[in-house]
């Protein structure tokens, strides 16, 4: 009482059910048999204006025609970085920031290198068991990076990386790469460490060149029954690997910190600091359904985020 607090309501016709946010945070959920269209003005502040009349105050009202995520209504109340399974926020530092555009929910990493979000440690995530990642990533590469560096960024980049005392177990992100011929070319890389002592590790790489300035959705996953890990950018499978032929003979390792997205740690040191934006980090146990992944995609989309 007497103080403000957001609501939001949300109904998802495809299941039927109907979610209620207090605060950005998901506090209730329920099943309904059955809706109907409603032909009436929509109303504020009463029930079509004959009862059950508001006493207090109310403002900015929104309406969407579409179904909003978790994600989504936690940006609308200004959570940062919010973990929407343990119903936490990550610490976010450096060089990180919320987007000011429209892409609500995407952390705007700068390229002074400093930025990080520490997501804790996920409670289920093994990565010596089987896992799934996957991100929305934007590379950044302005015309003054192309005058000072060149037109490939020389620097890798983590998108999700998980802490440890020497080498991440794994790498979610962007590295520059040399073919046969010693060209340089810019590649969406996952990377697991083989060893926590020393930078052995196995690489799945994109096929095609990494586009700068463009959402791109990248999705890894390691099976540990067989052994495999597999790579997919915007939901196609990528066939190019280094260190293993088809993703395969890989023992991914324990790791031992905290999920970092927007760095890593290799030789002891942060690593692969990312430059660009990032938006809808998942972290799995187990082997996600590609097509789930795919919904996962859609729904996570940037570009359209909290449209309409």
């Amino acid at each position: 009482m007497g103080a403000w607090t957001m609501l939001t309501g949300v109904f998802d016709q495809e299941t039927m059910r109907v979610r209620l946010y207090v605060n950005g945070k998901l506090e209730g959920q329920n099943t309904v048999p059955t809706v109907w269209s409603a032909q009436g003005a929509f109303t504020v502040g009463s029930n079509i204006g004959v009862g059950n009349f508001f006493k207090g105050s109310v403002d900015q009202v929104q309406g969407w025609g579409q179904v909003l995520t978790d994600d989504q209504v936690a940006s609308l109340y200004g959570h940062r970085y919010f973990d929407t399974i343990s119903k936490t926020t990550g610490t976010g530092s450096g060089g990180v920031s919320l987007a000011a555009d429209d892409n609500a929910c995407a952390a705007r990493f700068d390229g002074s290198g400093t930025g990080q979000i520490d997501s804790g440690r996920p409670a289920n995530l093994r990565t010596e068991k089987s896992y799934t990642v996957e991100a929305w990533v934007y590379h950044s590469w302005t015309a003054d990076d192309v005058a000072a560096h060149g037109a490939i960024d020389p620097n890798g980049r983590a998108v999700v990386g998980m802490d440890d005392p020497q080498f991440s177990a794994e790498l979610l992100g962007y590295h520059p790469l040399p073919d046969a011929n010693g060209v340089v070319h810019p590649k969406w890389t996952m990377l697991i460490s083989s060893t926590p002592t020393d930078p052995g590790a196995w690489w799945a790489v994109s096929d095609a060149d990494a586009v700068d300035n463009t959402w791109v959705h990248l999705s890894a996953t390691y099976d540990a029954s067989t052994g495999t890990m597999a790579f997919y950018v915007n939901g196609k499978k990528q066939n190019t690997y280094l260190g293993t032929t088809n993703g395969q003979g890989i023992t991914s390792r324990p790791s031992t910190g905290d999920l970092f997205i927007g760095r890593g740690v290799w030789n002891g040191q942060r690593s692969d600091q990312w430059y660009g934006d990032v938006a809808g980090v998942r972290v799995y146990a187990g082997v996600r359904d590609m097509a789930l992944v795919g919904s996962d995609r859609v729904e996570d989309d940037p570009r359209q985020l909290l449209a309409g």
